[in-house]
């Protein structure tokens, strides 16, 4: 159970940063002190590391080996989908 309760408080706790860098990144743009091309289409093909990002929130500290086996797994299936999408082996 206290495993449970740590796994949910780390994924409230990322959620939560994740909400304010994007927040700021917008505030930032939206005050000229940032330059962002927010369009949505160059925006989409980054959405694999938000994957990358849950899953070392997965991975440290791993609470219990299926845990991090599970972060692992969110690393390279996101890591997997990001070179086929740029197409960096073509």
């Amino acid at each position: 159970m206290k495993d449970a309760t740590s796994q949910d408080w780390r994924k409230q706790l990322l959620w939560g940063m994740l909400l304010i860098v994007f927040g700021a990144l917008v505030l930032l743009d939206r005050a000229e002190l940032l330059e962002l091309d927010l369009d949505l289409r160059r925006i989409w093909h980054y959405w694999p590391w938000l994957l990358v990002v849950f899953g070392i929130g997965d991975m440290l500290p791993p609470s219990s080996p299926r845990l991090f086996l599970n972060g692992l797994w969110k690393v390279f299936f996101a890591a997997w989908w990001y070179v086929s999408y740029e197409h960096v082996w073509a």
